[in-house]
């Protein structure tokens, strides 16, 4: 067995030892890191188990439509078991595996590919917190990621390779991607046109390749169009319709910029665990620009195909950025995930661009600061319990025998996970007159509170609340603006949360005068 088939099969090796670590992580500890994000992608995908198909009119989608994404999975696994820790657990291996064979099958159509699949573990390592938290627990992004990956690497496959086929593939994989939204298509398949054109301006050779690049960004802008048109009316979600260009806003490119250093591996420094990791993820950050700077010094050396992701995901990021800075939507660090995907190939390039000696010293830095950061964001994950001030509310929920209640983004839907689907919870995001927040959640909840007692589970410590703002809460109140409360029954009160329980549906409309509205 020659080298290369030693190091193929070492990288196999452990690529399977990394899904089967992140199962058993989500199995032991999944538990400890649910939040509101999290549940609720669950929560549709048994709605969606239910109703058969992939949408349900009978929810209320986010930012975008979950065409292709999570819950196609989870609701198979949904068909077959009814815990529900074991379906995320399995969901957790099947996700990952996708997103990694998309990574493989990238990398086989790029002339470097024996040195890109060396670095392939980097794909489920859990390089940063944000990465670990977002795609390889929480699972988000890895259908985009892996729609880029595989799109890519169909953009790239050699003219005489199935060539209609992979137009097929290519165009039904974007149409897809832009049924969902907008987001695939700014961030995705524009910035791979824009790379290929540049790239293969004055190559006649790679006319497939640009033509193949006018097809996939087509096929997108085609899937949104219908997206807009068609499935907007028929389903309920965000789809950024409002959103308009603004000044550039200091603050919020300086959160961009920090965002993505976070991303990419960096935290706060110091001698704790935690800031072990940060310096080096700091460390990691100085390499990966340091690394940029060497393919973009070298980038003769550099195969067309190479350059058009490393320019994919560089132009990516800008158009990120821009809409961070310079448009009215909202910002949060994990919209810098896409774009920061580009790190893989530049750390792989870039060491391979070194002279002998510096590329070894390189890649062993590198890799080392690596595993430093994964071992570091995996201690964090096991040793951080998000549920830790709630757990005796929901103990007191779960023996009480009561299958409906009202609470937060925050814990709500967590409650209906952690009881296998048996509680069936409604978000609320003002405390004073408990308006519903039809975010995420089931449409006709209210079947739900035909038979027995409701519960509503609120959090102690934001009893007075000043920060008026939009989202999951919305308005400003203090305690006595919750005249309520004093005509409520408190079944469980401690430090951090209560727990009121009303006799019916009926008596909880009564008591606090908030009422269901479309």
């Amino acid at each position: 067995m020659n080298n290369q088939k030693r190091t193929n099969h070492l990288v196999t090796a452990v690529i399977i030892l990394q899904i089967i670590l992140l199962m058993a992580l989500t199995w032991k500890f999944g538990i400890q890191r649910l939040d509101g994000d999290d549940t609720a992608e669950m929560v549709l995908a048994n709605l969606v188990a239910k109703e058969g198909g992939i949408l349900s009119r009978n929810w209320y989608y986010s930012t975008e439509l979950r065409v292709l994404n999570n819950q196609v999975f989870m609701s198979l696994l949904f068909r077959i078991f009814d815990d529900w820790h074991v379906v995320r657990t399995f969901g957790t291996g099947i996700l990952v595996s996708i997103l990694v064979l998309s990574w493989l099958f990238l990398c086989q159509q790029i002339p470097e590919r024996e040195q890109l699949r060396k670095w392939s573990p980097v794909v489920l390592l859990p390089f940063s917190y944000v990465y670990y938290d977002i795609v390889l627990y929480g699972l988000y992004y890895i259908p985009h990621i892996s729609l880029i990956f595989f799109s890519l690497g169909l953009l790239l496959t050699p003219k005489e390779k199935h060539s209609l086929l992979t137009a097929v593939c290519l165009a039904a994989a974007a149409f897809a991607a832009g049924l969902g939204g907008i987001r695939l298509p700014a961030v995705g398949y524009a910035p791979m046109l824009a790379a290929i054109l540049y790239v293969c301006r004055t190559r006649r050779e790679y006319r497939h390749v640009c033509l193949r690049g006018v097809l996939a960004c087509a096929a997108a802008g085609a899937g949104y169009l219908i997206n807009m048109l068609v499935l907007s009316r028929r389903y309920s979600y965000a789809t950024h319709g409002d959103v308009r260009l603004s000044l550039p806003d200091l603050h919020k490119a300086f959160t961009v910029l920090k965002n993505t250093v976070q991303v990419c591996g960096a935290a706060r420094p110091g001698l704790s665990v935690k800031g072990i990791g940060g310096i080096a993820g700091l460390l990691l950050f100085a390499g990966i620009v340091c690394m940029f700077a060497v393919v973009v010094k070298e980038r003769k050396r550099v195969s067309d195909e190479l350059r058009i992701v490393i320019l994919t995901f560089t132009v990516s990021w800008f158009v990120t950025a821009f809409a961070g800075v310079c448009t009215t939507t909202g910002w949060a660090n994990r919209y810098a995930m896409i774009p920061c995907m580009g790190l893989i190939p530049v750390l792989a390039e870039g060491t391979s661009l070194l002279k002998d000696t510096l590329r070894k010293s390189a890649s062993i830095i590198l890799a080392g600061l690596l595993m430093v950061c994964g071992t570091v964001y995996v201690y964090r994950f096991t040793a951080e319990d998000k549920l830790k001030d709630v757990r005796p509310a929901y103990d007191y929920i779960l023996g009480s025998g009561m299958t409906f209640g009202y609470s937060t983004w925050e814990v709500g839907d967590v409650l209906t996970e952690v009881s296998d689907g048996r509680i069936h919870m409604c978000k609320i995001q003002n405390y004073a007159n408990l308006w519903r927040w039809n975010w995420l959640m089931e449409k006709d909840y209210m079947k739900y509170t035909e038979d027995g007692p409701v519960f509503l589970l609120l959090d102690k410590a934001r009893m007075n609340y000043t920060d008026y703002s939009t989202g999951h809460f919305f308005g400003e109140w203090t305690e006595d603006d919750l005249t309520w409360m004093k005509q409520a029954h408190i079944g469980f009160e401690d430090d951090n949360y209560i727990v009121w329980t009303f006799a019916s549906e009926a008596e909880f409309e009564k008591i606090t005068g908030s009422v269901p509205h479309e």
